[in-house]
């Protein structure tokens, strides 16, 4: 007589989600790349090239600057609101619904700092930047 293999009446993997966890796992993660790593692009220009090929003035740079900025701060803002949302979801025992907070927060810092970012290389009038040099400056 063969053994009958007993199957247990959920499926674990299926029931929590395993892969979709892992796919997001794996998107975040290039989307973080993304963020942090700068592209290789075919044309290596100063500022000022890149200033003179796109045809713009001081004042296009200035308010560029402060549309940047101000960008950079409404995520940033965003961020704060998700954040004091999920706290009070985690403190309201809901810790789902507060990982998931956690992670659109995140999301919206990182476009707050990529925001933040090009406003910080307009306003140094210098391309290429590193993380470094934002950080310190």
């Amino acid at each position: 007589m063969a053994k009958k293999k007993e199957r247990s009446f959920f499926n674990f993997k299926r029931l929590m989600g395993t892969d979709v966890i892992t796919s997001f796992g794996k998107e975040a993660k290039d989307s973080a790349k993304k963020v942090f790593t700068p592209d290789d692009t075919e044309r290596k220009e100063t500022f000022e090239e890149a200033v003179e090929r796109l045809g713009m003035t001081e004042k296009d740079i200035s308010d560029r600057k402060r549309n940047m900025l101000q960008t950079a701060l409404v995520f940033a803002g965003i961020s704060l609101l998700i954040f004091c949302y999920t706290v009070y979801l985690l403190l309201n025992g809901h810790v789902g619904a507060g990982f998931l907070g956690l992670c659109v927060m995140l999301m919206a810092l990182m476009m707050g700092f990529r925001y933040h970012f090009w406003y910080f290389q307009m306003k140094k009038r210098k391309l290429g930047c590193t993380i470094k040099e934002w950080f310190h400056g």
